[in-house]
C-alpha cells in the first residue's frame, strides 16, 4: 500500500495535532504555514501531541521527523497530496482566501477537509 501525502495548511495547535495523527497513521505529512515562526514553534507543539497519542497507543514507534516537513511555500505545499487538511483560524475571509490559494496548485480531484467549529462549510467554499 503506498504512503499517503498530507497536506496540512495552518501551522497552529490545530495543525499539529493533525500532523501528529496522520504521522502516527504513517503518512508523509506537510505543514503549510505563511508565518516561520508558527512553523518552528508547529515542532514543539507535534512533540506535545505525540506524547498524548503514545499515551493513547504505547506501540507507536518515535516520531518520524523524516516524513514531517514545514514550510511557507505554498507551491510546494499543494504539490500532489493526497488529502488537503485545513486549519487556519476560525475567519471566514482568512480561510476562503487560503483555499483560494491552495487551489490554485492543487490537482482538481484534491479532497479539502476544514477544521472549523463555527463557519458552515457551504460559506468557506464560496
Amino acid at each position: 500500500m503506498p504512503t499517503l501525502s498530507i497536506t496540512l495548511l495552518g501551522a497552529g495547535t490545530i495543525g499539529a495535532s493533525w500532523a501528529a495523527l496522520f504521522l502516527s497513521k504513517g503518512a508523509n505529512v506537510i505543514v503549510f504555514d505563511p508565518n516561520e515562526t508558527a512553523l518552528v514553534m508547529a515542532k514543539e507543539q507535534v512533540i506535545a501531541a505525540w506524547h498524548d497519542l503514545l499515551t493513547l497507543n504505547p506501540m507507536i514507534a518515535e516520531l518520524p521527523w523524516d516524513r514531517l516537513h514545514l514550510t511557507t511555500n505554498m507551491r510546494k505545499a499543494c504539490d500532489g497530496p493526497d488529502w488537503v487538511q485545513e486549519n487556519a483560524p476560525d475567519r471566514l475571509v482568512l480561510k476562503q482566501e487560503l483555499l483560494v490559494q491552495a487551489e490554485t496548485y492543487l490537482p482538481i480531484d484534491t479532497p479539502i477537509a476544514s477544521s472549523t467549529t463555527a463557519l458552515l462549510a457551504t460559506d468557506i467554499q464560496n
